[in-house]
């Protein structure tokens, strides 16, 4: 294990570039409105000076509720961003879950690349990758496209009304439980998001499980390799598909998926801090 984390380390080394030498550590430390100096000012470490990033050339283009980005100075902001967390204890919670060698590893392809942080992960650098432009049944609808079919989610889901995303949501929600938990089969309570309000009508719980089996595990076929490679990202990392939205994902310079913002929070957290 030692060999392996060694080697990636070594990896990641071979395309750190100048901008991360100990100048640049130290350029973040200085906006740092808790430390070097800046004695009686009443703060919970980490909580950067914004306008200090920005003075030494960092360029502020995202925020949040537990952190805000920024483009690395010069060039370099053409392909790296910075992260810095915000009081917010949360903030660093999310941050080193970004940074796990063994994630970047196992699942490279659907997160960005981290290629730095700080000893306590109050900031990480990573790959600059592109916010999603459209809506949240849009990226649904490029990336995911099993779950796009409007007459589908109609006919044959219990929701007529759902939106493509909430159709994705829901039933991702339960395909990782059915894999945390085993899958029941016929019991399992994933088959009836495939019975319709009008097929279900009077029907018992258990009764409706066993009429959508057949129909889940049709859907299921269709499903693709790389949604799968997602499924297992999300059961590993305990991700909420609530906060898999529009903002929180994007495109590589390639047009292929990525998330830009891993939704793990600790239990009753939700988005937006409370």
């Amino acid at each position: 294990m030692k060999l392996l984390f060694e080697s990636w380390r070594k990896f990641l080394k071979e395309d750190e570039q100048e901008e991360f030498s100990s100048k640049f550590d130290q350029a973040i430390i200085d906006c740092d409105e808790c430390g070097n100096g800046m004695i009686g000012v009443e703060c919970e470490k980490p909580h950067y000076s914004s306008g200090c990033l920005e003075g030494k050339g960092f360029k502020k283009f995202g925020e949040g509720s537990f952190r805000n980005v920024y483009a690395l100075p010069g060039s370099a902001g053409k392909h790296y961003v910075l992260k810095v967390g915000t009081a917010d204890p949360v903030s660093k919670m999310m941050n080193k879950v970004e940074s796990d060698t063994d994630m970047q590893r196992k699942f490279g392809e659907l997160v960005p690349k981290t290629y730095k942080h700080s000893e306590d992960y109050s900031w990480i650098v990573m790959e600059r990758v592109y916010p999603w432009e459209g809506s949240n049944d849009q990226f649904i609808q490029a990336f995911f496209p099993a779950f796009a079919d409007k007459e589908y989610i109609k006919e044959k889901t219990y929701d007529p009304h759902q939106s493509v995303w909430e159709f994705f949501k829901d039933v991702s929600e339960k395909i990782v439980e059915n894999i945390k938990e085993g899958d029941e089969g016929k019991d399992s309570s994933l088959n009836i998001e495939f019975v319709t309000p009008e097929e279900g009508k009077g029907k018992k719980n258990w009764q409706r499980r066993e009429m959508g089996y057949e129909r889940r595990v049709e859907f299921e076929k269709t499903l693709s390799p790389f949604y799968k490679r997602f499924i297992d990202l999300a059961t590993e990392y305990n991700i909420e598909f609530w906060d898999i939205v529009a903002r929180n994902v994007g495109t590589r310079a390639d047009d292929s998926f990525v998330i830009l913002d891993l939704s793990v929070f600790p239990e009753g957290v939700n988005a937006s801090g409370r």
